[in-house]
């Protein structure tokens, strides 16, 4: 019996790692070896060995779209990014794709973190309603596996309108949208980093 309560642990500890999770519109799975940390107005998730916030992932919470997604892009970046974390160099190179309902707008620009070179991976999906932004953050390529792997097992939630104003009605996606945007501009900042 003591077996099989062992064996029923360890199975059941194996399983909430990869368990989704969520965040506002967000459904994921914190990579293993990664810890959640919820913060009054984000959710940030960080790998337990970089302590040095050299390797983390930032979902923001949902804003209210403009219907100009390139203008929602600036913004967001401005807010999140570059506002926050010094970026001096804004000649931003945006890559934008287009899956289902979303437009996935992203780009990535270079800083540094305790002296070493980072790169910002900046991921923007725009509904027709709404906008969710999510920030890569790491100096090491050892990262970006598990960037990918996260950004390859999120799904959305869409915002639908029942005809009397504006309702939500969750609907997960059968789709991963974000996936492409951010390990395209994930590999080519790091690429460039070396």
């Amino acid at each position: 019996m003591k077996k099989l309560f062992q064996t029923f642990f360890i199975l059941a500890c194996s399983f909430s790692v990869f368990a989704q999770q969520n965040f506002d519109l967000v459904n994921y799975s914190v990579p293993s070896g990664w810890e959640k940390q919820i913060q009054e107005k984000q959710v940030t998730l960080q790998k337990q060995d970089y302590k040095n916030n050299s390797c983390k992932i930032i979902i923001y919470p949902s804003e209210i779209a403009s219907g100009n997604g390139e203008k929602d892009f600036r913004e967001q970046w401005k807010k999140y990014v570059k506002n926050v974390y010094n970026i001096t160099n804004d000649s931003l190179t945006i890559e934008m794709q287009k899956e289902e309902d979303w437009n996935i707008y992203s780009t990535y620009s270079f800083t540094s973190i305790n002296g070493i070179k980072a790169v910002y991976a900046f991921t923007c999906i725009i509904g027709k309603k709404k906008i969710i932004s999510i920030n890569a953050i790491t100096t090491d390529k050892v990262c970006l596996s598990d960037i990918n792997t996260f950004f390859s097992g999120m799904e959305l939630e869409t915002v639908a309108d029942t005809g009397r104003g504006t309702k939500t009605k969750t609907k997960t996606t059968k789709k991963k949208p974000a996936r492409r945007g951010i390990k395209i501009l994930a590999l080519k900042g790091l690429k460039d980093m070396v």
